[in-house]
Order: structure tokens, then sequence, then C-alpha cells
């Protein structure tokens, strides 16, 4: 990417559908609950949240345009891959194993970052 921080659901979701994946869900202020339970139909979801759960600041930067994009320092994408009665699982690209997340815990993150997701679908 030439210009800017990185990219969200916009993107990705428009490739997994120029790819045959034409049921792809993605938005922001996604309800937790819709999440699950795709995760139980067998499609994970790639969401955003802050690295490690937690917010280490806070910015923005403005676009050649002009518009001004708020950012989570430390944000990251994750792919929300299992769930049980205590909470979720998540794959990090950062990290070699799956990690874990309280049901609390990874909505405050996600919620941090509005709530931004792409589940992928056939």
């Amino acid at each position: 990417m030439r210009d800017g921080y990185g990219v969200y659901q916009g993107p990705i979701a428009y490739l997994a559908m120029s790819y045959g994946f034409e049921t792809t869900k993605y938005g922001k202020g996604v309800d937790p609950k819709q999440l699950y339970a795709s995760v139980r139909q067998g499609f994970p979801s790639v969401v955003w949240l802050p690295y490690d759960l937690t917010v280490k600041g806070r910015g923005s930067w403005v676009t050649p345009g002009g518009k001004k994009i708020p950012y989570v320092v430390t944000e990251h994408a994750v792919v929300l891959a299992g769930i049980d009665d205590r909470g979720v699982y998540y794959a990090d690209p950062m990290k070699p194993d799956l990690q874990f997340a309280t049901f609390s815990a990874f909505e405050k993150a996600i919620g941090e970052l509005d709530g931004r997701f792409v589940t992928v679908r056939p």
C-alpha cells in the first residue's frame, strides 16, 4: 500500500467475493453473537482488535484527500477460529498457537476497533 495505515474489511471482503465467496458478510458494529454463530457453523471471521487485546495508545492520520482517520496503536487483525463455554479462540499471525480470550475481553477488544469483521462464506 502506498498511502495509508492498512486495510479494513471492505477490500478483504471484495477480494473473497471476487474468488466466488458471494455470501461473504462484512462491516462494522457487528453483534458478537453473529460472529459466534458463524464460527459454530464452520465459518471463521477476520476481526480487528488491539494486539494482545490491549490499547497502547490512539492517534489519527490524514489521507491525501484530507480525511482524518483515527487509529489504535497496535491495531491488529486475527481470525476468530473457535468457541467454547468459557470464551473464544483466535489465530494471531504473530503467534504460533491459538490464543484464548474470555467473551468479555474479546467483545471489549473488538469494540475498540468498531466491531470490524469479515466472515468468508461460499
